[in-house]
């Protein structure tokens, strides 16, 4: 966390006037380390000065950031992390996106993939999803016969694809 150094022009003597949610979320901005802290000011409004002389010190800001800090960078959080930061780096892509697809000298096949991918990420490829279950998910069917003479429920655990009827209903030759 890089910190502004020098005298402050603004050193302001009031009281820190931020409510314990916004030093939560700024605490949490800080610690994940995604953007820089400027950025992360900037968000939450706050001067630079300011929060040096006034928000870093402040005991409840130092106890919220190094909760917030060793729950980011635990090993047990390493998947989560990952996924965010891949996410907030897509994010930033999509301008790039954005100029190549306006730009008249990209191929259309080109477009035409990045299209694809931006739809599967945004969800709106939705001809692809069937509804109900869709070939390889997997089907569990539990069938109790007790009332048939059998003690023992049958379970048949397949894929949709692969489930047949002589599966669900075996010949009569027991």
């Amino acid at each position: 966390m890089a910190v502004p150094t020098g005298p402050s022009p603004l050193a302001p003597p009031a009281p820190l006037q931020m409510s314990d949610s916004d030093l939560s979320r700024l605490a949490n901005e800080i610690a994940r380390d995604i953007y820089p802290l400027e950025d992360v000011l900037h968000q939450f409004k706050v001067d630079a000065h300011f929060f040096r002389d006034h928000i870093l010190s402040h005991p409840r800001f130092r106890a919220l950031y190094s909760e917030a800090y060793s729950a980011w960078h635990s090993a047990s959080n390493s998947n989560e992390r990952s996924v965010l930061k891949a996410g907030v780096l897509f994010e930033q892509w999509l301008e790039e996106a954005n100029r190549l697809f306006h730009e008249q000298g990209q191929p259309m096949s080109a477009k035409n993939d990045m299209m694809k991918l931006i739809a599967r990420v945004a969800g709106l490829d939705k001809d692809k999803v069937q509804q109900g279950v869709a070939p390889g998910d997997r089907v569990v069917v539990n069938i109790n016969l007790s009332a048939a003479g059998r003690q023992e429920p049958i379970i048949i655990d397949k894929t949709a694809s692969s489930v047949s009827y002589d599966q669900v209903l075996p010949s009569q030759a027991n």
